[in-house]
């Protein structure tokens, strides 16, 4: 019982945060409780049980990523672990948002959505680029790594695996770690 209700609210967290994005996108529309609860079909009762006003819902969803943060930082760079680290980020951001309006998040300059950016892209982006950078720092990816670009190819291929309709992350994630992989790395190794 306690797994069936969990999923349900994070399917509503999910439903709302579609919302927030979609809104944002359009542009023709505040965000607000009432127009969240009419794109998303939540009841109005039911987000104002979780949150008092439409900044509250927004700053309410920063802890969408945050379980992949320390578990991130505690892998070692190598190829396999790249693709765990791509899965957990591909996941923990598609549990809580559909992919294909990631690049709306990115875009937006609504100062709702930049806070949604704030907490849920930037610290999964740090945490890959930490991963990264102590790959760099140990000598498992190549010295001249530039880590900006490879964030953003990661997020770009995310978005346009998602877009495709390619709803398997373990997919893309073993995909985009190969690559990444051959472009990054040291040796030859496929360790």
């Amino acid at each position: 019982m306690m797994t069936s209700r969990r999923q349900r609210s994070v399917d509503v967290d999910r439903k709302l945060a579609d919302a927030v994005l979609r809104l944002a996108a359009a542009g023709t529309r505040p965000i607000s409780i009432q127009s969240v609860s009419d794109t998303s079909g939540v009841a109005k009762t039911t987000i104002y049980r979780r949150y008092h006003n439409s900044a509250d819902l927004v700053a309410g969803m920063s802890t969408m990523v945050s379980e992949i943060i320390p578990l991130s930082l505690e892998l070692e760079p190598s190829r396999d672990n790249l693709t765990v680290l791509l899965s957990r980020f591909a996941r923990s951001l598609d549990r809580h948002i559909d992919i294909r309006l990631l690049g709306l998040v990115l875009a937006s300059d609504n100062p709702l959505v930049a806070r949604l950016k704030s907490s849920l892209v930037t610290p999964a982006r740090r945490a890959a680029e930490e991963f990264i950078r102590k790959g760099i720092g140990i000598g498992v990816f190549r010295p001249d790594t530039d880590v900006t670009a490879v964030m953003d190819s990661i997020v770009g291929s995310l978005i346009v695996d998602a877009s495709r309709g390619d709803n398997d992350v373990s997919l893309w994630a073993a995909r985009e770690s190969r690559l990444l992989w051959n472009a990054l790395a040291t040796t030859d190794e496929n360790d």
